[in-house]
């Protein structure tokens, strides 16, 4: 996992008009199989939103906010937010881009749950943990923090790994694909694993596939809400 941190460490934003805009790229979702315009990002947030039911006045904190890209859309329609990202450059960008939010640099596995919040979002970050053992942990402090629902989206699906490499590889070339991904762990999931962590911990799990306009990588990720009882 550090030798994720150091890529997104290194990650700057490029400062336009539009803040969402320069999150999204900020983020990573920029290039590729990856890539996703802010119209498709909007409505993807506005989708997820609905899946969840989140009404007004509810809190939503984000394990690995990254530089805000998830998290901005509902800071902007008043929602009070907050978040962490093991990446020390990510949360200075976040903080400019949400001054009077509460936005830390921790690993999600030293989640902190005592300042409870309605809903606990983490997107297109399990794939970088270090072990399932280390997912499940940071799952059970996600339902801790939480007093509804947590979401865990952009998940890597296992039965598709196979063909998620192939089509990396042929993007980029076997000689460029193992430069950039030589050495660095990523974590494709079974989703009996997500049914039989939320049985543990008494909640009810529902799980569909991604879905957000022109995303490339759609057929090789899905979605997971877990509700607490």
């Amino acid at each position: 996992m550090d030798n994720w941190k150091q890529i997104w460490n290194k990650r700057k934003i490029e400062h336009g008009d539009d803040t969402l805009l320069s999150l999204i790229k900020l983020d990573g979702f920029d290039e590729g199989a990856g890539e996703i315009s802010q119209v498709n990002w909007i409505e993807y947030v506005n989708w997820i939103r609905s899946k969840l039911a989140i009404d007004e006045a509810d809190s939503i904190f984000e394990v690995g906010c990254g530089g805000g890209a998830f998290i901005y859309p509902f800071y902007k329609m008043g929602h009070k937010v907050a978040g962490i990202d093991y990446s020390s450059s990510l949360i200075i960008n976040i903080q400019k881009a949400i001054p009077e939010m509460d936005f830390r640099c921790c690993e999600a596995i030293k989640l902190d749950v005592s300042n409870k919040f309605d809903i606990a979002i983490s997107n297109s970050v399990f794939q970088y943990f270090e072990s399932y053992e280390y997912a499940k942990t940071v799952i059970n402090q996600m339902v801790s923090k939480v007093k509804k629902k947590i979401a865990i989206l952009d998940i890597s699906d296992i039965d598709m790994k196979n063909d998620a490499e192939k089509l990396r590889k042929g993007a980029l070339g076997e000689e460029e694909y193992e430069n950039k991904y030589s050495g660095l762990n990523h974590l494709f999931y079974d989703k009996t694993f997500f049914i039989d962590t939320a049985k543990q911990l008494n909640c009810a799990t529902e799980i569909f596939p991604q879905n957000i306009e022109q995303y490339g990588n759609n057929p090789f990720k899905f979605n997971v809400i877990i509700t607490k009882n």
